[in-house]
């Protein structure tokens, strides 16, 4: 067994390519994860032009270590909301910052272009539930905004039609999961 780069970064496999000898034999296995291979080609589908961020990271879930890769490995910095923290601001090692939700202020949304929900708020069926962020925090999201919802179930989430009203350019998270299936395609055909 061994695991691939992205998997190691992600702390999660979802895909497993089966390493076979020349009489048909499995004589290895490795584990793969397509979330941030996903999640790449989703942002560039939301943005075709590079974003340069910085990303307001909605989550500290399973879901997120795929975004927080993906956005490391190309450079854009970002802060992460977490509903876990004792102390309103956390340093992290990789040169971000971590902040309670409650944070998240009209001010600090407009200050991060990129905005991604990493949380199963608002998926079905609760799809009447939004992101808890204070009340007026919505106010700092405009039209230079790109928001994405990793949420596939709706396609678009009641979070997306808020930010989407604010005139924020969104997408929903049918793409990533497309695009993930694409990359698993290279794993079970190889």
């Amino acid at each position: 067994w061994s695991l691939s780069p992205e998997a190691l970064a992600c702390g999660a496999v979802n895909c497993v390519r089966l390493h076979r000898d020349p009489f048909g034999s499995v004589s290895g296995v490795t584990g793969h994860n397509t979330d941030a291979q996903g999640f790449a080609a989703a942002l560039a589908v939301l943005e075709p032009n590079r974003l340069e961020g910085p990303a307001l990271v909605m989550g500290d879930g399973g879901a997120s270590k795929a975004v927080v890769h993906a956005l490391h490995t190309r450079g854009i910095a970002y802060t992460q909301l977490s509903r876990k923290l004792s102390s309103p601001s956390i340093p992290n090692t990789r040169g971000r910052s971590l902040l309670a939700w409650e944070d998240a202020e009209a001010n600090l949304i407009q200050a991060h272009p990129l905005l991604i929900q990493c949380t199963p708020i608002g998926m079905w069926p609760s799809v009447h539930e939004v992101p808890p962020l204070p009340a007026l925090a919505l106010d700092g999201i405009g039209p230079h905004h790109r928001v994405m919802d990793l949420i596939y179930r709706p396609e678009r989430t009641l979070f997306l039609e808020q930010c989407a009203a604010r005139g924020a350019h969104v997408l929903g998270g049918w793409t990533m999961l497309e695009q993930q299936a694409i990359a698993s395609l290279e794993f079970w055909l190889a």
